[in-house]
């Protein structure tokens, strides 16, 4: 992606809340732009097939197909894609689970937005 260009991201979560909270974190920022939102994996999945986002945050525990399951799905149809695993758990185990599926970096769901904006930024420019 150009650095000029809004880095585009997918909100992946199985509570609105939340989905809300990180919609406006990521919008309120000049260079990134919310173009979706899923409630679960199964959703993730089906959404990436239209509109590959640069950056995916993916919430770990949700119904139907959970984050870790949706990222090895979205890293074998879209190798390229960025995805930042989210979770209120930070135990090395399912750290551990969403890098191995595929995952570029893990927050804890209390880190600070700046984190998480920082790890958008970080990421979607990983390559240049």
């Amino acid at each position: 992606m150009k650095r000029n260009e809004k880095i585009t991201v997918l909100l992946v979560d199985d509570h609105e809340m939340m989905r809300q909270g990180l919609c406006k974190i990521v919008n309120d920022q000049k260079d990134m732009v919310v173009i979706g939102e899923a409630s679960n994996g199964k959703e993730a999945v089906e959404l990436c097939r239209t509109i590959s986002p640069d950056t995916i945050i993916m919430d770990v525990s949700m119904p139907v197909m959970n984050g870790i399951e949706a990222t090895k799905v979205i890293k074998y149809q879209l190798p390229n894609a960025r995805i930042i695993g989210l979770s209120l758990h930070d135990s090395t185990a399912i750290i551990q689970h969403m890098r191995n599926a595929g995952a570029t970096a893990f927050l804890k769901k209390d880190d600070a937005f700046e984190t998480l904006c920082k790890t958008i930024r970080t990421i979607a420019f990983a390559s240049e």
